[in-house]
């Protein structure tokens, strides 16, 4: 049996950890990841549809972590089939059944397990239609016990894997459930193709919680086209093209309140396009919901590349001298993160601006040591942010908003290149240096008010986030044979000042 963890340096794909994204400049089907969006999402899986067992102690010997955690009080969770995520500012860890159609003859009006029958071991969960539909599952990240699980969802046929997020709101953190299915065909209504949304307070408590919102929304065109776009700012269900490829008005859907309201699109305007220089029908397309809006792009693009927020600021007006065109890269917080391109073709400005004013909040050059597979696009990049928002990183490049610094780590004549993975509202940034020579990564911390690198023992993995009170999140996927991958969620809670320290010390295979 072969076993990963997370390499250190190489960015994954499976979602994107806090910020949202808005891809490329198109409209598009985005993940938010104030958290992290995880699981192999593939139908198969291990254990009960809802588990809220006690945790399954970790195994520490697959767990070669910093200094500083405590792997004697860590806990795992066997992610199968499943969907997680983090609140990382509430510390809670949730995830969810990501099964693709719940068993033949569940029904929504199923009724829950009372109380005594929960409690009853011998009780036949299996006997009860509503035991199996997935439910939201939330766990204190420090220790694993339960502080609250669902009710269970509604039932779809030809689920496609649902999607968990945790955005920010002015109630604090939410876990915002986007599934896709059909609803069967019965007696005389016809089979509907739904998006479904739910809306859970992270800091909610008990068994059978209510969602605070709830919407079904019916989907033309196929499962394909179900659009849904999470953000801060809700749910975002994008208009689609009319025949003359004009975008239509979208809609907004409050996961507080569960209203939905229309979200317009501009007239078309007569600019140059990419597809013909003399001019074409251009529109500002309501892309990504943000705490402070919605924050639109030009379709079709044009080599102008505009962005702005809507009834707000526009790209043409808080470009930085010498860098007319740009785009934006992640939502992070109260920010916005944007590469601008230089005019002079010499390079990028990487900046961070207020996202609701548009206002430079602090900019720098660096070589981010990030690269394209395809040469001929720009390479995706990963910002990273600590849970309260004070530490922002990408690639090679890391910010300090409070101070309003930045410090590019892409290394010299004399030091090599750091590539970040996660930062600790405590202030250290892990990292892997740049420059292999061999296949086994070297990782380091970076304490950020000093710029001490510290280099941590080859074969230590390094956290996917770590939590505003120090728990970190690790994945380990393990090959079974058969194509087949275990994939398992690991938090370890930080060691209690004064104990003893276990030593980090692992084989490189094991950070393979």
């Amino acid at each position: 049996m072969t076993t990963t963890s997370k390499q250190p340096g190489r960015r994954r794909t499976r979602g994107v950890r806090n910020g949202v994204r808005l891809a490329s400049l198109p409209v598009a089907a985005l993940l938010l990841s104030g958290c992290l969006g995880g699981g192999s999402g593939d139908g198969g899986g291990a254990g009960a549809v809802n588990p809220t067992e006690a945790p399954e102690a970790a195994d520490a010997s697959k767990l070669h972590v910093p200094v500083g955690f405590d792997t004697a009080r860590a806990w795992q969770s066997d992610q199968r089939g499943r969907v997680y995520a983090v609140a990382p500012v509430a510390g809670v860890f949730v995830d969810l059944s990501a099964q693709e159609s719940p068993p033949e003859g569940a029904s929504s009006a199923a009724e829950s397990p009372s109380s005594d029958e929960a409690a009853d071991p011998s009780a036949d969960a299996s006997e009860d239609p509503a035991a199996q539909l997935p439910a939201v599952i939330a766990r204190k990240a420090g220790d694993g016990a339960v502080l609250w699980s669902s009710k269970p969802l509604s039932p779809l046929s030809q689920q496609r894997t649902p999607e968990l997020h945790v955005v920010s709101t002015a109630r604090g953190e939410y876990v915002v459930v986007v599934r896709r299915g059909v609803v069967p065909a019965s007696g005389i209504a016809r089979a509907r193709d739904l998006v479904v949304v739910d809306a859970f307070p992270v800091n909610a408590g008990g068994r059978d919680v209510p969602a605070t919102a709830h919407l079904e929304r019916e989907v033309a065109g196929g499962l394909d086209n179900a659009q849904a776009v999470v953000g801060d700012g809700g749910v975002l269900f994008p208009g689609s093209e009319d025949d003359s490829k004009r975008v239509r008005e979208g809609a907004l859907w409050n996961p507080l309140t569960g209203a939905v309201s229309p979200v317009p699109v501009s007239a078309p305007e007569n600019r140059p396009c990419a597809t013909d220089r003399n001019g074409c029908d251009v529109q500002d397309v309501p892309a990504l919901p943000t705490s402070a809006g919605i924050l639109t792009t030009e379709q079709p693009a044009s080599n102008d590349m505009r962005f702005g927020l809507q009834g707000g600021w526009k790209s043409t007006a808080v470009a930085p001298e010498g860098a007319s065109r740009g785009r934006v890269v992640q939502v992070v917080g109260s920010t916005v993160f944007i590469e601008w391109y230089r005019d002079d073709n010499s390079g990028s400005i990487y900046a961070l601006h207020d996202l609701a004013t548009g206002a430079l909040v602090v900019s720098a050059a660096c070589d981010l040591g990030v690269e394209s597979e395809n040469k001929n696009e720009d390479p995706e990049l990963t910002v990273l942010m600590s849970p309260q928002g004070r530490y922002v990183a990408v690639g090679s490049l890391l910010f300090d908003l409070s101070a309003g610094t930045s410090r590019c780590y892409s290394g010299d004549n004399a030091n090599r290149g750091i590539l970040f993975d996660a930062l600790t509202d405590g202030g250290t940034a892990y990292g892997t240096l740049r420059d292999d020579q061999d296949e086994t990564p070297d990782p380091v911390a970076v304490k950020i008010a000093t710029k001490a690198i510290e280099p941590l023992p080859e074969g230590t993995q390094l956290p996917d986030l770590v939590t505003h009170d120090g728990v970190a999140l690790f994945t380990v996927v393990e090959d079974q044979g058969k194509e087949e991958e275990k994939a398992t969620a690991f938090l370890v809670p930080p060691a209690v000042p004064g104990a003893p320290q276990q030593s980090p010390a692992a084989p490189a295979s094991a950070a393979r």
